[in-house]
């Protein structure tokens, strides 16, 4: 997708407000309001704070939309080595995640995450040249200028640029990269860009000479216009680094860039390194979670959960996965929703469970010293690191959840925040602690390994077994953890259900 990316936030803002939208700028979602201020009744409102002034929010509703980002940072984040250590926002935080959990909804897939490859980027993510998302689809060359061939899904070499964009024969579309390796049946969709095979062993006979490079000067001057000027120039995360490579004196009309995600391996989507091929291996410990489809709140055909009141859209529920998954479903899930409020009484909120939020958000602001957020945020990273990684075993992940509880022992005793703005961050690593206990949870609930999951616990060698095949789910019953199933079959029969809601 090429856009104008910096346009988004100023249309949607104006859109909003030609609709008579009321908005709340600045203002954090701590919890959901329920019911009698019961876990697992229905949401009637939310609470937020501003994180300018600190003032405390209390929302009523007839119905509650989750819309938030699923969870990153829980197994590194470091702003002060690598700018960030993450391919999403840093604040994507899992705000949503932490307070449909606290309020009783039901969550499946939170055990699925996946090996890290680049683990600190050199580089701002999509900042170097690669072939992949922002870059796609550019040419890559290594130090002596051979360029790496680019394959469709059939493995056939493609001769020409316009090819790259274009679906193998046969093909209807495809999904470029390899994170489509995670679907039910990956050869119809997968597309492979820039593939080596055995690089290490090409690199050692001097057939690849390390490191590569993007070729833009070697692109038709309105691919590399697209791919630099308007690609680079317009995602939030790259805008920055085209700016100050041009100061640099940078020129894509001449100049080729590093790219760090093929050096390092682990690049995915397309790069060297998704599906497998990588130069240098990712560290096992550090995850990254629900890389592609993703874990989150089980949702039906009308985006609703299991609590009555509250529905999800977009990246934050189970199988989310990007822009246009979350356009549709954030569309249908609105839709849903204003269809339910006509029937809806709007109630009161509960004094007891708004005092009991509001203690909550301030507590760190009534310390002058004590454990920040940066703190507690890499106390996380380090236990999920060591008790939560590419292996896991019952007893490691039981240690891993007692420490956890120890992390929030602090959070009672010794975290502080020195202002507003401060206190968002610091709300926002409590939700990454509590989105780092589902994932303990939901890896203790599944007794098999897995493939598609990127699941492996050696105390249940056998991958995939029959019986295992199913979605494992897990959700606050009077603030105990209670671990449920749903058939692998949810949802079916997919053509039907999906002829039959969408156009009502």
């Amino acid at each position: 997708m090429r856009v104008w990316g910096q346009t988004f936030k100023s249309a949607l803002y104006a859109e909003l407000n030609r609709l008579g939208v009321k908005i709340f700028d600045r203002v954090m979602a701590t919890g959901l309001l329920t019911e009698g201020g019961k876990q697992g009744a229905r949401v009637i409102g939310s609470t937020g704070v501003n994180v300018r002034t600190g003032e405390f929010y209390i929302f009523r509703s007839k119905a509650t939309i989750l819309a938030g980002a699923r969870p990153q940072r829980i197994w590194t984040h470091s702003t002060e080595l690598a700018g960030s250590s993450d391919m999403r926002t840093p604040s994507s935080v899992g705000g949503c995640y932490a307070l449909a959990w606290r309020a009783g909804a039901e969550f499946t897939m939170m055990e699925r995450s996946i090996e890290q490859g680049t683990v600190i980027h050199p580089a701002a993510p999509h900042g170097s040249g690669s072939s992949s998302n922002t870059w796609f689809a550019c040419s890559i060359v290594d130090a002596n200028g051979k360029e790496i061939p680019w394959v469709n899904r059939d493995g056939t070499v493609l001769k020409t640029v316009s090819e790259r964009y274009r679906p193998a024969p046969g093909q209807k579309f495809f999904i470029m990269g390899g994170g489509s390796s995670a679907l039910p049946h990956p050869g119809l969709y997968d597309y492979r860009g820039p593939r080596l095979k055995n690089v290490s062993e090409q690199v050692a006979k001097g057939e690849i000479t390390l490191p590569l490079f993007a070729d833009l000067p070697g692109m038709p001057n309105h691919e590399r216009r697209a791919i630099f000027g308007l690609m680079v120039g317009q995602e939030a995360k790259t805008k920055q680094t085209y700016e100050n490579y041009a100061r640099a004196g940078f020129d894509p009309e001449k100049d080729l860039l590093l790219t760090y995600q093929e050096l390092l391996g682990g690049g995915g989507y397309g790069s060297l390194g998704a599906s497998g091929t990588t130069v240098i291996t990712g560290f096992p410990y550090i995850r990254n979670f629900s890389s592609g489809v993703g874990g989150g709140p089980v949702v039906d055909w009308d985006m609703k959960t299991n609590l009555e009141g509250l529905y999800a859209a977009g990246d934050g529920i189970f199988g989310g996965n990007d822009h246009s998954h979350a356009a549709t479903t954030g569309r249908y899930a609105g839709r849903r929703a204003s269809q339910y409020v006509k029937n809806a009484k709007l109630l009161d909120v509960n004094l007891e469970q708004v005092e009991i939020e509001k203690a909550r958000i301030y507590m760190p602001l009534n310390r002058k010293s004590g454990v920040e957020w940066k703190e507690l945020l890499s106390g996380i990273n380090k236990v999920m690191q060591v008790y939560c990684g590419n292996l896991k075993r019952e007893n490691i992940l039981k240690m891993g959840l007692v420490a956890l509880n120890d992390l929030k022992d602090s959070i009672e005793t010794e975290l502080f925040s020195t202002d507003p703005h401060n206190l968002g961050n610091t709300l926002g690593v409590i939700d990454v602690l509590t989105a780092a206990e589902m994932i303990i949870h939901a890896s203790l609930a599944r007794k098999s390994s897995s493939a598609f999951l990127h699941f492996t616990r050696p105390d249940y060698p056998e991958l995939d077994p029959p019986q295992w095949h199913k979605f494992v789910t897990i959700k606050l019953i009077n603030n105990n953890v209670t671990v449920n199933e749903l058939p692998i079959t949810y949802g079916e029969p997919l053509q039907e259900n999906y002829q039959a809601h969408c156009g009502t």
